[in-house]
């Protein structure tokens, strides 16, 4: 990176100068007796303050501009932070809201207003400071240095087509995102499934099937903050937008889910692909959950990035006709190869075809082999608990567990410059739509 002589990078200051902007001062006198004396917070409540007066000239006596979105104050809010980010781009602005009272209104009126940061007031101070230092660092990045490429993501995103409804896909993401904690809690196996040393790894459980958010049902989360909502904003969403919006299970495990509300609502594909690149910058592990869908009503541009893409069948015939059409599906899509992959769920040597003959009459690799565990799903499930909650040794977990390693496995060089190539340029797949039902 570059810096211009005349501009050069000053060291982070010790106490943070903020001012508040908003018609009146409840969230100044709140902020200032919380923070202090890591923040000093100035309120400035004139309604003649104009947008020169608030960025006056250089060097302020202010680092971050704060930005009432509460809701009677969001309209007005909005307002103004578009007319300042259009005067500076590079400015320190934060919105600052309360989730508890305002819930996901106040941040999205504040990111469709093109503000990147938000400061929960009901959030810990930590938690604040963090947001207004790294408004203050991408402030200073944007004015003054030149940016650098941006690195390819780094997180490995795994996805589960069951290839009909009830095959036991969006139980599956949700147990093997969850399961890492669990393993990370034993103190066992964790640098062999992981491979991230003693750091918790971040997962995410993106449910795009139907119906719809049933991951957050297993795990007892409700959900303000969907899909929808993050596709709107993809290119602003970041890790602390994650951290402050997304429901959070025990585990540690991140849910985002569709709309309930607009259950076929289906995203632009080149959005879609946005979404996905911020998602793997911000999660070491994604387990995207198809668990309902048609084959054709899958996202190409999500079977494309993909690291790995798990089939998830049961030994019915109705499923076996349907695992015919989603591999059909593939081949047609030019996506059938090394990263496609067969787990038998519910499986019972007793039911006549076993998982090996399904997997040769398919000519796919037998990735998992879970066993039928319906009964004792239901009951942990019926008390709002998972398996290894009660049943840590069970039967299931273990046969889960090959699945659970390769969430982080890394993919060969072959791979990586093969989806480098995806990711640069998608061709006809870039530019099929994601097909409604």
């Amino acid at each position: 990176m570059s810096i211009p002589a005349n501009r050069q990078l000053r060291p982070a200051p010790a106490t943070i100068a903020t001012l508040l902007y908003a018609p009146d001062s409840r969230y100044a006198a709140r902020l200032a007796s919380t923070l202090a004396p890591h923040v000093a917070v100035r309120w400035d409540g004139s309604r003649n303050t104009g947008i020169t007066q608030l960025l006056g000239t250089t060097p302020r006596d202010w680092h971050v501009l704060l930005l009432d979105f509460s809701r009677p104050h969001a309209q007005l809010s909005a307002d103004l932070a578009r007319q300042l980010l259009l005067q500076d781009p590079g400015l320190a602005l934060v919105a600052v809201g309360s989730l508890a009272e305002d819930g996901a209104d106040c941040v999205l009126s504040a990111m469709r207003a093109g503000v990147r940061d938000f400061v929960n007031i009901d959030a810990s101070v930590p938690e604040i400071l963090s947001v207004l230092r790294k408004s203050m660092a991408d402030a200073t990045s944007v004015l003054h240095v030149r940016p650098a490429p941006t690195p390819a993501p780094k997180g490995r995103t795994v996805v589960l087509m069951g290839v009909r409804a009830g095959v036991g896909c969006s139980t599956l993401a949700v147990h093997l995102a969850t399961l890492i904690a669990t393993v990370d809690r034993r103190g066992s196996g964790r640098q062999s499934a992981a491979g991230l040393g003693h750091e918790r790894p971040r997962l995410l459980v993106l449910d795009l099937g139907i119906p719809v958010a049933d991951s957050a049902l297993y795990l007892g989360l409700h959900c303000d903050f969907d899909c929808d909502s993050v596709l709107a904003n993809a290119e602003r969403f970041d890790a602390t937008l994650a951290r402050t919006m997304l429901s959070r299970h025990a585990s540690g495990a991140e849910v985002l889910t569709r709309n309930p509300q607009h259950p076929a609502a289906l995203p632009d594909e080149a959005r879609f692909g946005t979404l996905l690149d911020r998602l793997g910058h911000i999660y070491q592990g994604i387990v995207c959950d198809l668990g309902g869908l048609l084959p054709e009503q899958v996202s190409p541009t999500l079977l494309a990035r993909a690291d790995e893409i798990w089939l998830v069948t049961d030994q019915s015939v109705s499923a076996l006709i349907a695992l015919d059409q989603a591999v059909d599906h593939l081949d047609r899509l030019g996506l059938r190869d090394e990263r496609v992959q067969l787990v038998v769920n519910r499986h019972d040597e007793r039911a006549g075809v076993t998982a090996q003959q399904i997997a040769k009459r398919f000519e796919l690799p037998l990735l998992a082999i879970l066993p039928e565990r319906t009964s004792t799903l239901r009951a942990t499930a019926s008390q709002g608990l998972l398996l290894q909650d009660r049943h840590p040794r069970d039967t299931y977990i273990k046969a889960a567990q090959p699945l659970l390693a390769r969430l982080f496995k890394p993919a060969p060089t072959s791979a990586i410059a093969r989806h480098a190539n995806r990711r640069s340029g998608q061709g006809l797949l870039g530019r099929l739509p994601w097909m409604r039902k």
